[in-house]
């Protein structure tokens, strides 16, 4: 592909992705060319494309951070179910909690997304489902010690989106292929995970290698 197909790729993704316009606000918010982070346009128009396929009505998400995906998730539901539709979202940090819970009261989603302070993995095995679709976006090495609660939770045919899992290239090593000490607690919780999702017969997957990479799995 070349770089003039690759930008035209792009683009539309980036504008697939700014049609949730309250999203959209939420990421450019901050100080003039503050980072956001938040889901990729890539990835976003990609979460856009399933939610209207899978039309779920009530999704669980682990990290919440500033409210971006939540409220995207929200917009979109909207069009689908009108107001009938949840939203649980977990986050950890107590001022990243508040900021989402601001965030999301501003963009008129306060009675439809309930924000949970605390630790994912924690709140997952308190939780009764089912949920049509859980989205994981919080601490990488989180996601295999949370897949039994995951499964739990999930409804069959529901979806589980687990971002971020190429881990910005870390999953091969270095040039040696050695893994640097610091990341290798999280590279090898990243591998367990993915092993155990591939392995398992009751989930039917596809890691997609856009951007950061993607784990989208169908629960059968």
């Amino acid at each position: 592909m070349t770089d003039s197909e690759n930008d035209l790729l792009n683009e539309y993704n980036l504008t697939q992705a700014g049609k949730c316009k309250a999203a959209d606000a939420i990421k450019s918010s901050g100080a003039p060319g503050a980072y956001v982070p938040a889901l990729r346009p890539d990835h976003a128009a990609l979460y856009r494309t399933l939610l209207f396929a899978n039309k779920p009505k009530k999704i669980l998400e682990a990290g919440t951070l500033f409210g971006y995906s939540s409220v995207f998730a929200a917009e979109v539901l909207s069009e689908i179910h009108g107001g009938d539709f949840r939203i649980d979202t977990v986050e950890i940090d107590r001022d990243n909690a508040s900021e989402a819970a601001k965030n999301i009261r501003e963009a008129g989603f306060a009675d439809r997304i309930r924000v949970i302070e605390g630790d994912a993995c924690e709140v997952f095995s308190c939780l009764e489902g089912p949920y049509d679709l859980i989205f994981l976006d919080c601490s990488k090495s989180s996601y295999n010690a949370m897949l039994d609660d995951v499964k739990r939770l999930l409804r069959k045919g529901g979806l589980l989106l687990a971002d971020d899992v190429g881990y910005h290239g870390k999953l091969d090593g270095n040039e040696n292929g050695a893994v640097p000490h610091k990341h290798r607690t999280i590279v090898n919780a990243l591998r367990a995970f993915m092993s155990r999702v591939s392995g398992d017969d009751d989930f039917a997957s596809f890691a997609d290698t856009m951007d950061d990479g993607m784990l989208v799995a169908v629960k059968k």
